[in-house]
């Protein structure tokens, strides 16, 4: 299993975000990735990588590293919009190659503690 955030930076970030701030929020980001984000699987003994990509789009992001690793199942959370789920999950459903689970933001699992 491969844990994956996408950075998607972008004109805006770049102007607000100075290089000594940029590197901060990115090892904090990739501290929350390899901490409390994976924390279910961990307790789960669930073999697990992380992996931090920067992309133009959190779909594309999220494709490449579907088809350079082979994934067999693409699992993402999304939010809800007033037409249902986002861009991202459509994108994702339409370009993976395999199947991909969207993961509504107010679902809680019946055996979590």
């Amino acid at each position: 299993m491969i844990a994956v955030h996408v950075l998607t930076p972008n004109q805006e970030l770049a102007r607000d975000f100075s290089f000594e701030m940029n590197h901060t929020w990115r090892r904090d980001l990739e501290s929350q990735l390899r901490g409390p984000w994976v924390e279910p699987l961990s307790r789960s003994n669930v073999p697990y990588r992380c992996l931090l990509v920067e992309r133009d789009t959190l779909a594309g992001g999220l494709l490449q590293v579907a088809t350079d690793r082979g994934a067999d199942l693409v699992a993402v959370g999304a939010k809800r919009s007033r037409r249902g789920f986002g861009s991202t999950s459509q994108k994702l459903s339409q370009g993976a190659g395999c199947p991909v689970v969207v993961v509504p933001p107010d679902w809680h699992s019946a055996t979590a503690t």
